[in-house]
This record gives C-alpha cells, structure tokens and sequence, in this order.
C-alpha cells in the first residue's frame, strides 16, 4: 500500500519535450522550463516533513487518555499528549501550524512546547476567550 502513496512518481518532474508540447497547447504563455524546474526543486526541498521514529510511532489507530471534564472544558478537546504527537509526527521545530479549530488551545500549547509558530482560528467567542486565557 505505501508504493501506491509514496511512489518515486510523486516528486519526479516532465521532461523538457512535455513540457514543450504543454507550452505550445497554451500559447506559449507558461515560464521557461529551466526556471520552472528550479522553482520545483525549492518545493521538492520544502515538502511536507513526516517524521516516523521508535519514538514517534506511526499507526493508524491512536491511543490516547481522553480529556477530563472541568468547568469550562470545551466539548472537543483533544488530549495534549496527541496533539504533541501530532505535531512532532508531522513538522519541523520552527514550522508554522495552523489550526483553524482552535477551541481550547490544546494545538498552540503544543506548539509552544515543541518550538512551532502557531496561527488558529476560533469562531466561538467563549471558546476564544478560554483558549487566550488558557494560553496566558
């Protein structure tokens, strides 16, 4: 299953002739294919970082301890200890995370434990105002 997902085919480039042919097909309007080539290799550089270690497993299925309820828990709080593994599994120290369900905070916590930057979003106001004070 991992040849379907992770096949030498997903980071290799067209050749220059394909290239050609696609160019001609619209007009002779796209970037020169030396440039093109160099703007991938930056992406092929900066993919996607997905860390597997004896130390941060990879599994489809996750055992984590839920989160207690105390007053003001938000109803979908995610254990710290999987966000850390999510995090860690997934990016790089000084990465950027987004997490446009904030809730309570639990990703930016992690976040700030594990040195990533983070940018969330969080409709709810009460939810806002206890995830900023969750953080301060």
């Amino acid at each position: 299953m991992s040849g379907h997902w992770f096949d030498r085919l997903k980071w290799s480039f067209s050749g220059e002739t394909h290239y050609q042919t696609m160019n001609g097909l619209f007009g002779n309007t796209l970037k020169p294919y030396s440039q093109l080539k160099a703007e991938y290799k930056t992406i092929k550089e900066q993919r996607r970082h997905f860390a597997v270690t004896k130390h941060v497993p990879y599994a489809n299925v996750r055992d984590f301890k839920t989160v207690q309820w105390y007053p003001g828990k938000h109803p979908c709080e995610k254990p710290l200890d999987l966000m850390r593994h999510i995090i860690e599994a997934s990016s790089r120290r000084g990465d950027v995370v987004l997490d446009t369900f904030t809730g309570s905070g639990s990703m930016a916590i992690a976040c700030r434990e594990l040195g990533r930057a983070f940018h969330g979003c969080e409709m709810g106001e009460i939810e806002f105002k206890g995830a900023v004070e969750r953080l301060s």
